[in-house]
């Protein structure tokens, strides 16, 4: 189930470039949030109410393997290459995980909670990797790179068949829920349009969709 790479893989708006050239990172998510898929106009426009005192910034980097786009939790920023067209996908990604990362700061917070039991449980797991000093380098790891993805995929930290990355995705996923006025899931409900859409935002790159989707709806033998 999915919700097809015609929603998120659309260019964003020449308006909502021309908001983040200007440092407005809240007018570009209330453009995107014209969207006519209900889902993502929802989305976007919670984001929008969300943006605290992260910023964004532009840059152009056309050489292979650059980056579509990145959160920097140490300055709070948000990066965007136009060198690409900017997606909808790209902004709202980036911008979930700007939200997940501030509410790392609240210590009583579910996320915060569900986040620190999983990376106490995994870090030693991980061995050297990148993403295993402390849970915001753990978070931004898990929500951008791939290769540590696939990792927390294949670690089944309490023995049980779910894996870190199913745990990490629900736990992420149900903050979102939270914000736009869903209930929270539990890992194995069947999942409904607006969780894919969810869980295609939540994946690092469009290319990578599927395998969230996958890690949703299987689990370890």
């Amino acid at each position: 189930l999915r919700t097809g790479d015609a929603v998120l893989g659309m260019e964003i708006h020449p308006a909502a470039v021309a908001a983040l050239n200007d440092g407005n990172l809240a007018e570009a998510l209330r453009i995107v949030a014209a969207s006519p898929n209900k889902d993502v106009a929802r989305i976007a426009n919670k984001l929008a109410n969300k943006i605290g005192e992260t910023k964004v910034t532009l840059f152009s980097d056309s050489k292979e393997g650059s980056l579509a786009g990145a959160f920097d939790p140490q300055t709070n920023t948000i990066k965007l290459n136009e060198a690409y067209d900017i997606s909808q996908h790209t902004l709202l990604h980036e911008m979930v995980h700007a939200a997940a990362s501030a509410t790392l700061a609240k210590p009583s917070h579910p996320l915060t909670k569900q986040l620190t039991k999983l990376f106490e449980e995994v870090k030693d797991s991980l061995g050297t990797a990148y993403g295993t000093t402390n849970l915001d380098e753990f978070v931004s790891e898990a929500m951008s790179n791939p290769v540590f993805q696939a990792e927390l995929a294949g670690i089944n930290p309490d023995g049980s068949n779910i894996n870190a990355l199913q745990r990490f995705i629900n736990s992420v996923g149900n903050f979102l829920r939270r914000l736009i006025g869903q209930n929270a899931k539990s890992i194995d409900s069947a999942m409904t349009q607006a969780d894919a859409l969810i869980n295609e935002i939540l994946a690092p790159a469009p290319e990578f969709r599927d395998a969230n989707i996958l890690a949703m709806e299987s689990t370890a033998s």
